[in-house]
């Protein structure tokens, strides 16, 4: 045997018991418990398994390879589904809140008198509105039975002097409220709410021009659904 087919003999046993070596220190069992570990909010640095990734040999090893990359989309898929579930979490405990706000100051139920007052206005208010736009509303009135800055019931709030027009040119009286509407107000008394705790809300294009001077002056201006603006 000449010295070349020597030193090609001994370079390929230095290969090989490289491979051998780096396969050995890979533990598919702890590689698996990471990625199926349970999950914290903390979960933002890179997994183990990508650690251990960068630093194997710098083998064609698609076997391993592959296990990785899969092991690396569990964790990742987990991450993401626990903090969807700590958000779900999040909004039912201000849900919960809510409700018990709105109770707190309405009484323990509302009463169906209460409950019909609010579906009405709600019609008069946004009766041409979506879903949102009606809930939106709704949420307003229910805002302000929250406040210390107006009365403390949903009949006190709607009928105050000069804060609801439908009240002043009659279509209050008018309004007959739509199943959408009844669903909208439904749900903003067992506390949904997008309001951002929005306290006023007003459509530029039919609202008098002292009282759109008013808005934007005196208070923060939200959002905008569909016509109306929503302020505080």
């Amino acid at each position: 045997m000449n010295d070349t087919m020597k030193k090609e003999k001994v370079v390929r046993g230095v290969a090989m018991l490289a491979i051998t070596t780096g396969l050995s220190l890979w533990n598919m069992e702890s590689q698996e418990a990471v990625a199926l570990a349970p999950v914290s909010e903390e979960s933002t640095l890179p997994s183990q398994a990508q650690l251990w990734k960068e630093n194997l040999p710098k083998v064609k090893e698609k076997a391993v390879v592959s296990k990785i990359n899969n092991l690396d989309q569990i964790r990742v898929l987990r991450v993401k589904e626990h903090r969807q579930a700590v958000q779900r979490a999040k909004i039912e405990r201000i849900r919960k809140q809510r409700i018990k706000e709105i109770q707190e100051c309405c009484g323990a139920t509302v009463d169906e008198s209460d409950r019909k007052i609010l579906e009405k206005i709600v019609q008069a208010e946004a009766g041409d509105q979506d879903h949102t736009g009606k809930l939106l509303v709704a949420n307003v009135i229910l805002n302000r039975v929250r406040s210390d800055k107006f009365p403390s019931t949903i009949k006190g709030v709607v009928f105050s002097p000069r804060q609801f027009s439908p009240v002043s040119n009659g279509s209050y009286d008018r309004a007959e409220a739509s199943e959408d509407t009844k669903k909208a107000v439904d749900e903003a008394l067992h506390g949904e709410d997008g309001s951002m705790g929005a306290l006023y809300f007003m459509d530029r294009r039919y609202s008098d021009g002292g009282n759109v001077s008013w808005f934007d002056r005196s208070l923060t201006r939200l959002f905008r659904h569909q016509g109306h603006e929503f302020y505080k």
